[in-house]
């Protein structure tokens, strides 16, 4: 599949990967973290809370502890040798690629 679907795969919570990524086995999103209680957050999923000046829906954000800063949603990657890579960006060749499929 095109990266588009992997990527709309990733945001609906299914993790991804290209059967050609040597160094990436798998790719997936990592929800943020706002100070906001838990039902709001369930209740308003489709509304949009401004982080840095970029509006974010609140679906892609846990509740966090009170008084907490706000942490931001990002896509993670595991690496062949089962490591972290925190902040995964695709490359131009993932971007294009067509070789991309959700994991389970």
């Amino acid at each position: 599949m095109k990266f588009e679907e992997a990527l709309n795969a990733m945001l609906s919570g299914s993790p991804v990967g290209r059967e050609t990524d040597y160094n990436h086995v798998r790719v997936y999103l990592v929800k943020g973290s706002i100070d906001l209680p838990p039902e709001t957050i369930e209740q308003d999923a489709d509304d949009v809370v401004s982080a840095m000046e970029t509006p974010i829906q609140l679906r892609y954000f846990d509740a966090g502890d009170t008084g907490s800063i706000t942490r931001l949603p990002r896509f993670d990657a595991l690496d062949t040798e089962g490591n972290t890579v925190t902040g995964w960006l695709p490359t131009a060749a993932d971007l294009f690629a067509i070789d991309w499929e959700i994991l389970d």
